[in-house]
This record gives C-alpha cells, sequence and structure tokens, in this order.
C-alpha cells in the first residue's frame, strides 16, 4: 500500500473515531430543560418542562400538550431537590457574560508566554529570532490549528517550514518545534499534578497528581541522562544511529543534547510552560465558574487538575482537535457532582471558542504576510540564526 493510501485510510479511521467519541459524549444530552415526575399510576417519567411556578411546573408531553403538575408530584433527588436536567439551551443562556469575559481577559498571556518560550527554545540550537518574529509565528501557528483537520498538528508544521526557511540549521530548527511541545506537555502536567494535591481530599485526584508527577521525574531523569551522556542514553544513541536515515537522526539527537545540557534556558522554559498552562487553565476554570457549574466545599483546584486532565486526553492525536476526546473525559471527571451533562459540555465549548478568539490575530498575520523569512532581517545573523565562522557545528 501506498503511503498516499495509509494516510486516507489512517484520515477514514479519524474521522470514525471522531464520531463515536463526540457520540459517546453528547449521549443522553438534551436541548432543553427535563424535569422527571410521578404520575397518577405512581410511574415516574421524564418530560419537557417548561415553566416553574410557586404552585407547580408546566410541562409538555411528546404530543405537545401542557399541563400544570405540582411540586408533591415532583420527583426528587437523594438531596431534595427537585429531579431537573438542564439542557444545553439553558446552560448557553445561563452563562455570566461578566465571568466570560474575565475568562478571556485572563488568557491574554497566554500567547505571550508561548512565543518567549519558543524564541528562548530556538536560542539553545543558536538559532535567532526577535520576540516579535516569535509571536507572530505563534498566533499563525496557533490560527491554523483551528483551520486544519490535522489538528494541532498544522501550526507546528507552518511554525516549522518557516522556521527552517531563516536558518541552514533545518533539522535542528524542526527539532526544535517538537521538542517546544514537549515541553509545553511538561507544563500542563506539572498543573494538573501539583493542583490534584492543593485543597482537596478527592483520592482519585491524588492518584492522578502521583501519576503526573512520577511523569514529570521519569522526563527530568531521562533528560539529565541525555545531557550527562550515561550509558543508557549512549546505548540508545548508537541504535538509533543504526536506523535509515542516520545522518538526520543524529543531528535531531544533538539538538536534543544541547537542549538537555543547557539547564538554565531548560528550567527558564519549563517555568514559562508551567506558568503559562496556569494562565490558560485559569482562564478555563473561570468559564466553569460563569456556567455555573458546582465550586462548593473547596473544589476550585480540582477543576485546575481535571480540565488538564481533558487536555492531556485531547493531545492524544486521533481526532482532530482532540473533538469528542475532551468532552467525554470532561463527562467522566465533572458529571455529577460538579456539573450537568449541559453544562460540561458548554465548557468545552467555551473554551474552544476561546482558543479560536485568541488565535485570530494570527489570520492578520498570514494576510499581510509579514511572517515570511524575507521581512525578518534573514541576512543578518545576529537575527535570523546564521552560522558564523566560529560555530564548529556544519551547516546544513
Amino acid at each position: 500500500m501506498t503511503a498516499a493510501g495509509r494516510k486516507r485510510i489512517w484520515a477514514v479511521v479519524r474521522l470514525i473515531l471522531c464520531a463515536a467519541f463526540i457520540y459517546l459524549a453528547v449521549r443522553g444530552v438534551t436541548l432543553r430543560d427535563r424535569i422527571t415526575v410521578t404520575g397518577a399510576d405512581g410511574v415516574e417519567r421524564s418530560v419537557r418542562l417548561v415553566e416553574e411556578t410557586e404552585t407547580g411546573v408546566v410541562v409538555q408531553d411528546a404530543d405537545g400538550a401542557q399541563a400544570e403538575v405540582p411540586w408533591a408530584q415532583v420527583a426528587r433527588e437523594p438531596d431534595g431537590a427537585p429531579k431537573i436536567e438542564r439542557g444545553l439551551i439553558t446552560a448557553l443562556r445561563s452563562v455570566n457574560p461578566l465571568h466570560l469575559g474575565l475568562g478571556l481577559l485572563i488568557f491574554a498571556p497566554v500567547t505571550f508566554l508561548q512565543s518567549a518560550r519558543f524564541r528562548m527554545m530556538l536560542h539553545t540550537q543558536d538559532i535567532r529570532i526577535t520576540y516579535w518574529e516569535s509571536v507572530k509565528l505563534c498566533f499563525a501557528g496557533n490560527f491554523l490549528n483551528f483551520v486544519f483537520l490535522v489538528g494541532s498538528t498544522a501550526g507546528d508544521v507552518y511554525k516549522a517550514f518557516y522556521t527552517a526557511k531563516q536558518t541552514p540549521k533545518k533539522t535542528e530548527a524542526v527539532t526544535t518545534i517538537l521538542l517546544d511541545r514537549i515541553v509545553g506537555m511538561m507544563g500542563l502536567v506539572i498543573v494538573a499534578g501539583l493542583m490534584s494535591f492543593v485543597g482537596t481530599s478527592n483520592p482519585t485526584l491524588h492518584r492522578l497528581g502521583i501519576m503526573a508527577l512520577v511523569l514529570i521525574g521519569c522526563a527530568l531523569v531521562g533528560l539529565w541522562m541525555v545531557s550527562s551522556g550515561r550509558t543508557p542514553a549512549a546505548l540508545i544513541r548508537k541504535l538509533v544511529l543504526r536506523l535509515p536515515g542516520a545522518a538526520v537522526l543524529e543531528r535531531v539527537l544533538a539538538a536534543t543534547e544541547r537542549l538537555a545540557a543547557d539547564r538554565g534556558r531548560l528550567a527558564a522554559c519549563l517555568g514559562i510552560a508551567t506558568v503559562l498552562q496556569f494562565f490558560a487553565i485559569g482562564a478555563e476554570v473561570t468559564l466553569a465558574f460563569a456556567l455555573g457549574m458546582d465550586f462548593s466545599g473547596g473544589k476550585t483546584w480540582d477543576y485546575f487538575a481535571y480540565i488538564g486532565g481533558g487536555h492531556l486526553v485531547a493531545a492524544i492525536p486521533i481526532t482532530a482537535q482532540g473533538l469528542g476526546t475532551m468532552e467525554l473525559a470532561f463527562k467522566h471527571f465533572f458529571l455529577g457532582t460538579y456539573g450537568t451533562l449541559a453544562q460540561l459540555l458548554c465548557l468545552a465549548l467555551w473554551i474552544r471558542l476561546m482558543n479560536l478568539i485568541w488565535s485570530l490575530p494570527g489570520a492578520l498575520v498570514l494576510l499581510f504576510g509579514d511572517h515570511r523569512p524575507g521581512r525578518l532581517n534573514a541576512l543578518d545573523p545576529a537575527t535570523a540564526g546564521l552560522e558564523t565562522p566560529n560555530t564548529s557545528e556544519a551547516a546544513g
């Protein structure tokens, strides 16, 4: 089978998986409010809730007929609350615009922090671009994440292409894109892991936190081994260099070793990634608050952990933009204890919309073409990453 054929098959598989995950996530949600009432025969049934009054509720059956049911005939939850299932329309209408705007404002620093990290990562490979150039590349890359079905890899491909065109170190530039994504994911794991232990006694969250911290520990040990040339890393290097394309793989490994060896910049990049994720998830927690989800009993930090976990699940590249997978993760984490199905699906929708809104400046970058190397002083070694005579590494 040709590569094009395999690519088409994988695209079909992703679409099928996306549809399946979306179905599992939205199964059971209703557009309009529904209430469970007890009929004269003592049987409970779910009907559409039209209006709540002092004496009862106005309901509508499947035939469209309306009737008023006294509160005494309304089924109750174990805590005594009326058994009402709020629909998507109610969840969308009940959002607090002030808190929604606050969430958008909290998210504002995210792309600028991402740009600082990306520029610093390039500097570990002696590839120099200005901060403003990095901002434009990151905004444009983020925007492309929302307009191509390949999902969050579209922005990486874009940044790799234009960064590589500004330097002879093309392999190192592309490798940095991958390393930057890994560092960003580590920041997400750090935030989700730490928040799992803050202000909560939930044993499930504590287990998730332990798993997250173990992952971070393993990653840091691996980076230390790579930078110090310990035996396992050396053996892996020998095995990798026996594979096809060994020359390119050796440069990829060398770029990874340079990042691991530059521990000061690596620590700074991890710090920026952690602060970035704290702002991003903090904005999304504010969206949950705007939707009226349950924050009682010190649950605020639970949201940080669970939303971070939802993003980690969405990062698995099996559906475009994590469609369905993030919603399904939220359904597993939040349903019942933290909010209704309609609320958590609206939360996932608002999260996607917020990311889209803050990526829109990237459309202007693409429209005016300021991202192109010809506009970025590419002939200046100090800003374009060109190698100087003192550079020991061969250009290529």
